[in-house]
């Protein structure tokens, strides 16, 4: 919309041409807020991912493998994208107190003859599992009985991953949104 001059008027524009100079801009703030929750939820997945393994809950690799970014339902009144970890056990395991509790020994036994060589039951480099004695095998089994009981008189305290990052999370929205916002108005960049 621009002004134009007459003889002795200046005509401004027409309504017409204020709202769609309204409705292009309203467009291009939700295309930069689009933008702005990708970036910053490709950012905390990243961070989500590392925080995963600096808590030493890296095994098989599952857990910290399954964050993904997905598109909350709504279509065109979605909330934007999501970050989250669908492993049935990723609520106990990442935010939540496990009160105690008798979990199965099988997956317990596996998981002690994968650690083996860590937990010095097996001399490093360990070759894996088909690697073990007998005698090795039987110390990764007791091992996970020891296990199995210190969590059923203990339970599993919280680690909170997710709640400890959600200020990390809306600061990275807000700078990302401001950075996108900041490109519309023609500011140079920071």
């Amino acid at each position: 919309m621009r002004p134009s001059v007459g003889y002795h008027t200046i005509r401004v524009g027409s309504m017409e041409e204020a709202l769609r100079d309204q409705q292009e801009k309203q467009k291009e703030v939700r295309e930069a807020i689009r933008f702005a929750q990708k970036d910053s939820a490709q950012l905390l997945k990243r961070v989500l991912v590392q925080d995963t393994e600096a808590a030493g809950l890296v095994d098989t690799g599952h857990l910290k493998n399954a964050w993904q970014i997905r598109e909350s339902a709504g279509g065109e009144h979605s909330q934007g994208p999501e970050v989250a970890n669908d492993m049935p056990y990723a609520g106990i395991m990442l935010e939540h107190v496990a009160r105690p509790f008798w979990p199965p020994i099988g997956p317990l036994i596996d998981w002690a003859e994968r650690k083996a060589g860590d937990m010095g039951i097996a001399p490093k480099p360990f070759r894996g599992r088909a690697s073990l004695t007998e005698g090795q095998r039987s110390k990764a089994k007791s091992f996970a009985f020891a296990v199995q009981r210190a969590i059923a008189k203990r339970g599993f305290r919280p680690r909170y991953i997710v709640k400890g990052r959600l200020p990390f999370a809306v600061e990275a929205l807000n700078r990302a949104l401001s950075e996108r916002l900041d490109r519309i108005a023609g500011k140079p960049r920071r």
